[in-house]
């Protein structure tokens, strides 16, 4: 199934020229639109209210931290991306070298979207939805599986969440809280 969904999102892709485009423009730029308008939008919410230090520092360790487990798993569990795994495949974006499964985009981006969620719901939402197009895209250029994007979702959501809930201990025992 994985291969079925991977062979028809990029023979599709392949197949125009205007998806081809559409797929580097949007990893090329829409994924540092992404990160510009999380920080224009934490830049302006310091300025107003500067005890907001600790959401943008929640974004910060959730986005980081889910990146360093997806590179953590990539170590341990090598998986070949489908251009290495299926010799019919060409990337349409210059491919990492590291291993396909989970995406560190996906696994980065989703932590970013769901963190920024937390503390601004309607920009979160909107990012959300950049990310899923974003994930999606690696598919089509294939360089990635359907279930990396998946996997690297999973863990970046479970990271946002888990220091969500972290921070929610830590501040019920702080007795600033």
């Amino acid at each position: 199934m994985n291969e079925l969904v991977l062979r028809y999102f990029y023979n599709l892709t392949a197949a125009s020229a205007g998806l081809q485009f559409f797929v580097e423009v949007v990893n090329n730029y829409l994924v540092w639109l992404v990160i510009a308008i999380v920080v224009i939008s934490f830049a302006r919410v310091m300025r107003e209210r500067p005890a907001a230090a600790r959401e943008l520092g929640f974004v910060a360790v959730a986005t980081l931290g889910a990146w360093f487990v997806s590179q953590l798993v990539k170590w341990l569990w090598p998986v070949a991306r489908p251009f290495i795994a299926l010799p019919d495949i060409t990337p349409f974006l210059s491919p990492s070298s590291a291993g396909s499964f989970p995406s560190g985009h996906a696994t980065f981006f989703f932590a970013l979207a769901l963190s920024v969620h937390v503390v601004n719901p309607k920009l979160g939402g909107w990012l959300t939805i950049a990310v899923a197009v974003v994930s999606v895209t690696r598919v089509m250029a294939g360089i990635h599986w359907p279930l990396d994007i998946v996997g690297g979702a999973g863990v970046g959501i479970l990271c946002a969440a888990l220091v969500h809930q972290l921070i929610d201990k830590l501040q019920e025992k702080s007795p600033t809280a």
